[in-house]
């Protein structure tokens, strides 16, 4: 061959090298993404989360219900729901998570509802490198937005937006069936919200003879 079709064949091999870089995936595919928790932390998020650890049962509800509940490895002993929840690895209660057996399960993220409940570890899971964030929802509003959070982190967003709008339909549902006449009903409407129908373990209990905000509403 000439030096002139060498440097041609060269040339055409650089060309098909550079293509195969940029149809590649780009660096920011699998980049940690940024997000803040609850505490005002900026929390550096696995680009694909697929081992992740639920310190609280409605975090658990929530991960369930955005469709990433193959993705949780460990939960506490009292994620009891949904059903599948209970075939989950136990790593402790909520105020007693065990440390060893989170570690063991080698999750990218633990979901936390309350910084007192890991911190005494907190030094133990960053030196381990795995992430944990906070998210403690304390009214409606904030509910919607740690399920779109979730949603988020588990790469579920487009099942986070129907799990609120679906939640949301419930609300209302439940806003119009409240007109009715009631001895605990003044000037506002006191509910008490659980992503499903049934009311999650450690929150406050209704008053004798009421009703959870869903179980009100036949299509909840």
């Amino acid at each position: 061959r000439t030096m002139a079709e060498r440097e041609q064949k060269r040339k055409q091999s650089t060309t098909r090298s550079d293509e195969r870089r940029k149809s590649g995936p780009k660096p920011s595919e699998n980049s940690p993404r940024e997000m803040t928790d609850d505490l005002g932390r900026r929390v550096k998020i696995p680009a694909k989360v697929e081992r992740a650890v639920s310190l609280a049962p409605n975090l658990t509800e929530i991960v369930f219900a955005v469709g990433a509940g193959d993705k949780l490895v460990g939960v506490t002993t009292f994620c009891d729901y949904p059903e599948e929840a209970k075939k989950i690895q136990k790593i402790g209660d909520t105020k007693g998570p065990n440390i060893e057996s989170i570690i063991a399960l080698k999750p990218q993220i633990v979901l936390v509802s309350t910084a007192s409940q890991i911190e005494n570890f907190t030094k133990t899971l960053d030196e381990q490198g795995i992430v944990y964030f906070v998210t403690n929802p304390k009214d409606l509003e904030r509910i919607y937005e740690s399920i779109h959070t979730i949603g988020e982190i588990f790469g579920r967003d487009d099942a986070g937006h129907a799990t609120i709008d679906d939640l949301k339909k419930r609300v209302a549902g439940v806003e119009a069936a409240a007109h009715v006449d009631d001895p605990y009903r003044h000037d506002h409407v006191c509910a008490w919200v659980t992503v499903s129908n049934r009311l999650l373990r450690g929150n406050p209990s209704p008053p004798k003879g009421r009703s959870t905000l869903t179980s009100r509403v036949s299509s909840a």
